[in-house]
């Protein structure tokens, strides 16, 4: 009886090493898991906002030369328009 009482507390005993290290061998998978996912949102967020701070700046840039590449049109124009002036004034003044 000491015997079977025997194996049956290293049955048991077994047992619930087993489960403790599938408890362990599971949780050290989580653990591994949450870390690889922690570290891919991090790598992500910083990408995404690198990128917006990137198309931030690009905007700003291009919206700067647009402002200069329509003040320099406006300026030409007026140019143009007060040479065609001063040039019909001439012609007026001379008669055919």
């Amino acid at each position: 009886m000491d015997a079977d009482a025997l194996h049956r507390e290293i049955r048991v005993a077994s047992r619930n090493g087993r489960n403790a290290l599938m408890v362990a061998v599971l949780a050290a998978v989580a653990a591994l898991l949450s870390a690889g996912v922690t570290a891919w949102t991090s790598v992500h967020v910083s990408s995404v906002q690198l990128d917006r701070q990137e198309t931030l700046a690009r905007e700003q840039a291009i919206r700067k030369d647009r402002v200069n590449a329509y003040a320099d049109f406006a300026a030409a124009y007026l140019d143009y328009v007060t040479l065609l002036g001063g040039i019909r004034g001439a012609l007026q003044e001379q008669p055919p």
